[in-house]
């Protein structure tokens, strides 16, 4: 579902990192999504469907909160200049939101992803079903075989 992220150029950096807790991130600092690759070979496409669309969903979020002004940082500054200022009072809304949760979320270094704090906050909420839909709308494709024999052969090896 289209929502206007890809004018921001919004970059996907892989890597293989057999430490990292988690398979991705967006970080709003930089602007970017990281995904491990070492644990990709563990899931399934369905999966990496998922994974992207809530990170994707993340930055999303918080290019409504800088858009709205609520948030600053250089990926908020970059929203609010290419996709302009909100004008939309449903996203307005939403953006007031999104900034509470921004403050509210835990810093990941020293937090369990099944902490209730990291787990109930609305930007987690949301990315979850943003993930969710993705993965569904991916199963209902027309084109779901093709992706899916793609994805069985390739190698995802290091």
């Amino acid at each position: 579902r289209q929502k206007g992220l890809e004018k921001l150029e919004i970059p996907i950096f892989t890597s293989y990192t057999d430490n990292a807790k988690s398979s991705a991130f967006f970080a709003p600092a930089k602007g970017h999504i990281s995904y491990n690759l070492s644990m990709l070979r563990f899931y399934n496409p369905e999966t990496t469907v998922n994974t992207i669309a809530h990170e994707v969903e993340h930055a999303w979020q918080h290019s409504l909160a800088g858009r709205a002004g609520f948030v600053v940082g250089p990926f908020a500054n970059r929203a609010r200049i290419v996709l302009g200022k909100l004008t939309n009072p449903d996203q307005i809304k939403a953006s007031k939101k999104y900034a509470a949760a921004i403050k509210h979320y835990p810093d990941m270094r020293g937090t369990s992803t099944k902490d209730p704090i990291y787990y109930n906050n609305l930007l987690e909420i949301d990315a979850r079903n943003a993930g969710k839909a993705a993965e569904f709308d991916y199963k209902n494709s027309p084109n779901y075989e093709l992706f899916l024999n793609i994805f069985r052969n390739a190698s995802f090896q290091n």
